[in-house]
């Protein structure tokens, strides 16, 4: 999934920790390969997901979403999600919260994941009927790092979330950039978050 929301801000980045990133080449083009369906996905590892819930801050993420792309070394902006547990984490959708800056203003996007058959993957459904959803995937999470997975038709976004932005583990960086290697993202795919603070948000439901 690609949501991508930016702005501008002039404050100071806290404990995120940034790789060198390589100066990204472009291939040439090669025939565009068929996205394998939802159902190929491999299943989310075992996790527990009492673990998820509350307020993670977004630390790092991977992807070859054209909008990311295009942005190419533009200064992220902070962003936190909440993740609010259900009554019945089986059956009844995860309330989600993202906040962010944008045109210099805080926005809140409210989301609904839906459970699916599997433990650990949900489902976000599109705008319309016509729009296709996004598959999530819960690949880890412990008390401090969680690793999900968004995937989109064809596009596929990793994103690592921390429960600080203090001291991040240097080991679940590393274990995270070799997530991303092995679903075909080096390092000039990834794109560090600072933490700017947070503000009074408005809101946007999706």
């Amino acid at each position: 999934m690609c949501v991508c929301l930016w702005g501008s801000a002039t404050v100071d980045a806290i404990g995120a920790k940034v790789r060198e990133r390589p100066v990204r080449k472009y291939p040439k083009a090669k025939p565009t390969a068929q996205p394998k369906p939802s159902d190929q996905i491999p299943d989310a590892p075992s996790i527990d997901i009492e673990k998820l819930w509350g307020k993670w801050y977004l630390l790092n993420l991977a992807s070859k979403c054209p909008h990311q792309l295009r942005r190419g070394g533009s200064p992220a902006e902070s962003t936190f999600i909440t993740f609010t547990a259900p009554d019945d984490p089986a059956s009844s959708p995860v309330s989600v919260s993202t906040s962010t800056r944008f045109n210099h203003d805080c926005w809140e996007i409210l989301q609904k994941y839906y459970p699916t058959e599997t433990p650990g993957r949900y489902h976000l459904k599109g705008k319309s009927d016509s729009e296709p959803g996004t598959d999530i995937s819960i690949m880890l999470v412990d008390g401090a790092y969680a690793f999900i997975r968004y995937k989109k038709g064809s596009l596929m976004t990793l994103k690592l979330y921390g429960r600080s932005t203090i001291n991040m583990s240097e080991l679940m960086l590393t274990r995270f950039e070799q997530l991303a290697e092995e679903h075909g993202m080096s390092l000039a795919y990834m794109f560090p978050f600072p933490n700017f603070g947070e503000s009074a948000a408005s809101r946007e439901k999706l």
